[in-house]
C-alpha cells in the first residue's frame, strides 16, 4: 500500500503520520492541498527522482476543493516506487470515494468510523452460510449500491478487527471487499463481482 488516510482530530493524526512514517523508513515532507496550485507545487516535487523512502504528508483533505481531489488522484492510480501518500481527514464522509478506495483507511478514533447498525449487519454477513451470504448480495443489482456495500463492510471490519478476539476473519474479509471495490470500480460485472466476494468469505 502506498497511500494511507488517517481519521481523527489533528493532533492525534499528526502523531499516527509520524509513527506511520517511520514503519515506513520514509522521511517526511507536509505539502497544502487545499487547493489546485497546491496539487501542482506537488507534481512537481514527485516528478523529481526521489532517491530514498519518501512519506508526502497532506493534513487536513476535508478542507479541500473537489478540483484539487481530482487533480491529486492522479498520483494515488500511479503509485511511485519508494513514494508514500499519508493523508488526514477530521471524517471519512468528507472526502470522495476514489480517494478513499485508494487509501489504507486507518481510524484513530474507531468508535465514530462506522453506525452500531452496520457493525452488527456485518458479524451476521461474516456469520452467515454460503447460500445465505450468496442471497444477500444476490439482491444488490446497481454499481454504485454495490461500492457503498462493500465500503461499510471495510469500515465496520476496521472497528471489529480492533475490538474483537478472533481478527483473522475480519483482516481475511477487509482484503476480499477491497479487491472487490477495485473490481467494481474497474467495470467488473456487479453480479459475478460480489458472488465471488460471498464464495471467498466461507
Amino acid at each position: 500500500m502506498h497511500a494511507f488516510l488517517l481519521i481523527g482530530e489533528d493532533i492525534q493524526v499528526t502523531e499516527a503520520a509520524r509513527d506511520l512514517a517511520n514503519k515506513l523508513k520514509a522521511k517526511i515532507f507536509e505539502f497544502p492541498l487545499e487547493k489546485i496550485e497546491d496539487v501542482r507545487g506537488l507534481n512537481s516535487f514527485v516528478g523529481l527522482s526521489i532517491g530514498q523512502p519518501t512519506a508526502v504528508l497532506a493534513r487536513n483533505m476535508q478542507n479541500a476543493t473537489l478540483e484539487a481531489l481530482n487533480a491529486f488522484l492522479k498520483n494515488l492510480e500511479e503509485p511511485q516506487e519508494g513514494l508514500f501518500f499519508i493523508l488526514t481527514s477530521t471524517s471519512i464522509k468528507a472526502l470522495p470515494e476514489t480517494i478513499v478506495s485508494r487509501c489504507q483507511v486507518i481510524f484513530s478514533k474507531v468508535e465514530e468510523a462506522v453506525d452500531m447498525p452496520y457493525l452488527v449487519q456485518t458479524q451476521e454477513f461474516l456469520e452467515a452460510s454460503v447460500g445465505e451470504k450468496l442471497t444477500k448480495v444476490s439482491e444488490i443489482k446497481d454499481r454504485l449500491e454495490a461500492k457503498d456495500f462493500t465500503n461499510n463492510l471495510i469500515l465496520s471490519c476496521h472497528r471489529l478487527l480492533l475490538s474483537q478476539n478472533n481478527p483473522t476473519i475480519y483482516s481475511r474479509a477487509i482484503r476480499t471487499a477491497s479487491f472487490t471495490r477495485h473490481a467494481l470500480e474497474a467495470n467488473g460485472n456487479v453480479t459475478l463481482q460480489l458472488a465471488n466476494l460471498a464464495i471467498s468469505l466461507v
